[in-house]
């Protein structure tokens, strides 16, 4: 009985109607045809049903209007800052002092007797060049009216050298006069002789006034060259009034390298972001601070890497959350994308902005749906730099595509 356990469990297992054996239902068959209808409509489901993944990136906020980046002229260390983000600045206000090389505080006072002598020394150039300008003038006058003067002598000397011509005329007319009348005539030889011998002394003075004449004529001559040369000699003059301020400006600027130089506000406006500290060393041309113009609307700078880029668009809706206020509590809030930049920011225009290493990045502004928050009962104002986060999408995808994405990344490494 032991031996055939194993059937009679079995037989007893089957069912039976009036003792004849039955077939059993086929429930391993329906759940896998169960599954099977799932998984298609599944399938078909993920295959027509797309969707909209979204990119998170960095960004801030700044003026619509534009900003202006203060930049280092020169290599050197911070060691001085006199501005903080919000602080209101007006056009030529020192912002930040700049050192070669290591920290260097000599003192405001010694800095100050320094750029006041060099000032001194640039206003006794301008002292002499405007000396130079006015003895330059006092000269072509002066020239001028001895040249008027010679002109006069000439016209006097003209008119006596035609006074001496018709005397001569005359003399020799009356000589032949006298002469026709003959040896009977009444003029006596002792007439003759003194007219011929006032004649002689009448060419003297010709040949005298005809040297005189000439003196004048070369002294005219002389004049004229002075005056034509006067403007090239006052070029001359200046340009080494002009040599001698570029040498002190050159010392000067050495000497600012040296003592430290101080970065003034380009126009009026409001600090938006310090970028350096004191004792940081900053290259040429890296970005210090950043100045905004006073009372402009905000708008979002975000920095948008290449690979969320491709399906941004103007006119498209993004969600911003701020870090001041956190989403949580706040909500998010809105933007419309206006511009994006065509080409990549530099490294430069990168510096001291959050940013994935190694990927290009470009710029994106949009206008804002309000410049407010509503928070605690009360209406308070975003203010420039403020860091957000914004929700970007990247482009419509299918629930297949995103189930087959680590297959496709696997497939384009191997």
């Amino acid at each position: 009985m032991n031996l055939y356990r194993s059937q009679a469990l079995a037989a007893a297992a089957q069912p039976t109607l009036a003792g004849v054996p039955t077939r059993p239902i086929r429930t391993q068959w329906l759940l896998a045809a169960s599954i099977t209808t799932i998984l298609s409509l599944a399938i078909v489901l993920l295959a027509r049903t797309s969707f909209s993944p979204t990119a998170t990136v960095q960004g801030r906020l700044e003026p619509a209007l534009g900003t202006v980046r203060v930049r280092a002229p020169a290599g050197g260390t911070v060691s001085a800052v006199y501005v903080t983000p919000g602080t209101r600045v007006t056009r030529g206000q020192p912002l930040l002092r700049l050192s070669a090389g290591l920290v260097l505080e000599s003192g405001a006072a010694a800095a100050a007797l320094g750029e006041t002598s060099f000032r001194a020394r640039l206003q006794l150039l301008d002292a002499a060049l405007d000396q130079i300008s006015e003895r330059a003038e006092r000269r072509r006058n002066r020239l001028r009216q001895q040249r008027q003067a010679l002109d006069s002598k000439l016209s006097l000397g003209a008119a006596r050298a035609r006074v001496l011509r018709e005397r001569l005329t005359m003399l020799a007319q009356q000589r032949r006069r006298w002469l026709d009348l003959g040896p009977q005539g009444p003029i006596a030889p002792v007439q003759l002789d003194a007219l011929a011998q006032e004649a002689l002394q009448l060419r003297d003075q010709q040949l005298v006034h005809a040297q005189q004449m000439e003196d004048l004529h070369e002294q005219r001559d002389e004049l004229d060259t002075a005056l034509a040369e006067l403007p090239a000699e006052l070029r001359a003059q200046r340009a080494e009034v002009a040599r001698d301020r570029a040498a002190i400006e050159l010392e000067r600027v050495r000497w600012l390298a040296q003592q430290g130089r101080e970065l003034q506000a380009p126009r009026d406006g409001t600090i938006e972001h310090v970028a350096v500290h004191v004792g940081q060393i900053a290259r040429a041309g890296a970005p210090l601070l950043t100045i905004s113009r006073p009372d402009t609307p905000l708008q979002v700078a975000l920095l948008v890497p290449d690979a969320a880029l491709a399906f941004a668009q103007r006119g498209q809706e993004i969600n911003l959350r701020y870090h001041a206020f956190p989403h949580e509590r706040y909500g998010s809030f809105c933007a419309v994308v206006e511009r994006i930049s065509r080409t990549p920011l530099s490294a430069q225009e990168l510096e001291g902005q959050p940013h994935t290493p190694g990927r290009p990045h470009y710029a994106l502004r949009g206008r804002l749906c309000t410049q407010e928050v509503h928070a605690h009962g009360r209406t308070m104002t975003l203010q420039p730099g403020m860091t957000l986060e914004a929700d970007l999408k990247v482009g419509p995808r299918t629930g297949l595509e995103w189930l087959l994405a680590p297959i496709r990344r696997l497939q384009d490494r191997w």
